[in-house]
């Protein structure tokens, strides 16, 4: 009964992988659609540290390097700081420090890099040491920031 059951649901829906064509076959003509999907692909290079130099009162530059990115039209690719305290740290003795975009809002730690631009010159991170310099006592200062890479809809 299970066989007839599924016989009569499936028998109704033929699909052929393929076309065969013998001496006794009418139409000798067959048609192949040949397809490929071309994925998304991005490269994204984060340095791993960046030293500012003592007394430094400009932005120091943290590159962002995208090697490779291959997005749908509709597509583009963010790289957003998503963790960062603002303050580099020595024990209980901190320096401020502010992270943004070269060219969006104070404070935005968020870039955009659209598909094919790879090569072309891309903003970057700045980060500005705004703490006092001179009442900051003698040590290494260091704080550790956290990307997130995702590809977003424009």
């Amino acid at each position: 009964m299970a066989f007839l059951l599924a016989l009569c649901l499936f028998g109704g829906v033929t699909a052929r992988a393929e076309t065969v064509i013998t001496p006794e076959t009418a139409n000798k003509e067959a048609e192949t659609i040949v397809r490929t999907n071309v994925p998304e692909m991005y490269t994204v290079s984060i340095p791993s540290s960046l030293n500012i130099e003592y007394g430094r009162t400009t932005g120091k530059e943290l590159p962002i390097a995208v090697t490779e990115c291959r997005l749908l039209p509709e597509n583009r690719l963010k790289v957003e700081a998503v963790s960062f305290h603002s303050a580099l740290v020595n024990g209980d003795a901190s320096l401020a420090y502010t992270l943004e975009n070269q060219s969006a809002e104070p404070h935005d730690p968020v870039l955009y890099f659209e598909s094919g631009i790879v090569g072309e010159q891309m903003d970057s991170l700045i980060v500005t040491v705004t703490g006092d310099w001179n009442t900051a006592r003698a040590g290494e200062y260091s704080d550790t920031v956290t990307f997130e890479v995702s590809i977003i809809n424009r």
